[in-house]
C-alpha cells in the first residue's frame, strides 16, 4: 500500500476506489454528480472528498475541467501515454531522410 494510501480515512479510501471502478467500467473519469450517487453522500461531501483526497495524494485534478479525477497513479501512466502517443504520431508525419 503506497504511504498516501495509508493516511486515508475509509470514506477517502471509498472515495480513491469508486473513481478508479467508475473509470474502469465506463472508460472515462467520472463527475462528481457520479462520485456522489456511488458513495451516497451529497455532491458537496463528494467533491470535499474528493478535495482531501488530493490534498492527501491519493487523487489527481485539474481545475475548471470537467471529468478530471483520477487515482495518482493512474493519472501519471495516462500522462504518459498521452506522450507516447503524441511522439509515435509526430515520427509518422516526419518525413524520412535518405
Amino acid at each position: 500500500m503506497s504511504p498516501a494510501l495509508k493516511t486515508l480515512s475509509p470514506r477517502q479510501t471509498a472515495m480513491v476506489a469508486a473513481v478508479e471502478s467508475l473509470t474502469a467500467s465506463r472508460g472515462i473519469p467520472p463527475s462528481l454528480s457520479e462520485l456522489a450517487d456511488e458513495l451516497g453522500v451529497d455532491p458537496s461531501r463528494a467533491a470535499a472528498l474528493a478535495h482531501e483526497c488530493v490534498r492527501k495524494g491519493a487523487l489527481t485534478h485539474e481545475p475548471r475541467v470537467a471529468r478530471s479525477w483520477r487515482v495518482a497513479a493512474t493519472a501519471g501512466r495516462e500522462r504518459q501515454k498521452t506522450a507516447e502517443s503524441k511522439e509515435t504520431a509526430r515520427k509518422r508525419e516526419l518525413p524520412s531522410r535518405q
